[in-house]
């Protein structure tokens, strides 16, 4: 259904889309800046995160670290109990 006054505009102009000079369809410049906004804040947050996981991993590893020293390779499950309670008592 084209819109009254326009003729063979086709359906890019029913859902909102604007047409330039080219004939290509042209975003509206809302969501373009609601894109970008949500992608800073993604990167931001991304940031913030990226400690917390350095600072997991150095946890895991210090307490697997651990669990090598006190426990040989035939208790693993003695092990993965060290390693779990040393995580935990890390976090407190």
């Amino acid at each position: 259904m084209a819109l009254p006054g326009r003729k063979g505009m086709g359906r890019m102009d029913e859902i909102g889309f604007h047409r330039g000079d080219c004939g290509a369809p042209m975003i509206p410049i809302r969501i373009v800046l609601g894109a970008s906004l949500m992608f800073g804040m993604s990167a931001v947050a991304a940031a913030q995160s990226s400690d917390d996981v350095v600072w997991r991993e150095r946890i895991e590893s210090d307490c697997r670290l651990q669990s090598r020293k006190y426990y040989s390779v035939l208790h693993f499950k003695k092990r993965r109990i060290f390693v779990k309670h040393c995580i935990d008592r890390a976090y407190r």
